[in-house]
């Protein structure tokens, strides 16, 4: 499989800053949510507490901080080395999309694997307190850190997961969500 920022990635066109909790595409129950979340410690727990879930017929779900020893048996079912990447394309820099938008972007970061040779299996990011909306994402066998990093760029995300060797999921900014505009601000 290919490695390193050879890809042929470009950065997507700027869609603009973030949107505020008033954001009319909004319910009321999620402005309030995000009313009251800290910023940018909310964000960051958000994303620490968040299940990240790998849709086989029996779902792994990753968490941060923790040990997956069920990506050894995945690995070895698919012929690929226990590491990878968990990634959305979805709901760039926290802000959220109609799931068309983010339909057309899942599509976009599929497209760019296949180009580059990479296995993906469909994945999930879950909220698990329900205030932010299931988001489709990828699980990416193989992937380095890296080219996990470039993706994520590429897609505008604030963070992704990686999973090292030992198949610990690490949970990788790629920006600092202290100097950025956020909707959870």
């Amino acid at each position: 499989m290919p490695h390193g920022p050879h890809h042929g990635l470009r950065p997507l066109p700027d869609a603009g800053r973030c949107r505020d909790a008033h954001s009319p595409t909004r319910t009321a129950a999620h402005r309030a949510a995000l009313m009251g979340a800290s910023c940018p410690d909310g964000l960051a727990q958000a994303y620490r507490h968040a299940l990240y879930r790998i849709d086989t017929p029996t779902p792994i779900v990753l968490r941060i901080g923790a040990t997956h020893p069920e990506l050894k048996v995945l690995a070895a079912t698919l012929g690929q080395p226990e590491w990878g990447a968990f990634l959305s394309a979805s709901n760039p820099h926290s802000r959220i999309l109609r799931p068309a938008a983010n339909n057309r972007r899942l599509a976009a970061l599929q497209r760019a694997l296949k180009s580059s040779g990479h296995l993906w299996l469909p994945g999930q990011g879950l909220d698990p307190l329900g205030q932010w909306p299931a988001e489709p994402s990828l699980w990416i066998a193989g992937l380095t850190e890296a080219d996990a990093r470039t993706l994520a760029l590429r897609f505008r995300q604030n963070a992704f997961v990686w999973c090292d060797a030992h198949t610990v999921a690490h949970l990788v900014w790629t920006r600092q969500i202290q100097d950025s505009v956020h909707p959870f601000c």
